[in-house]
């Protein structure tokens, strides 16, 4: 799911897209460290996280 948020998070045009795009990768983010239990798997989703996180903040100087 955080692969595709990232795909579709490259095509965004709008800050309001990024932001919908971001609270949703959020919320993957957040139930994967409540309910996966591996701690690889977990792993691997903070580095898509990270990943979908630096598409999305080109022009966000929060995120620089």
């Amino acid at each position: 799911m955080m692969d595709a948020l990232s795909s579709i998070a490259e095509q965004t045009t709008s800050e309001e897209q990024r932001r919908t795009l971001t609270r949703q990768a959020e919320m993957i983010y957040q139930s994967a460290e409540e309910s996966v239990p591996d701690l690889n798997d977990r792993e691997d989703i903070r580095i898509r996280y990270e990943r979908f996180l630096s598409i999305t903040s080109f022009d966000d100087p929060a995120h620089t």
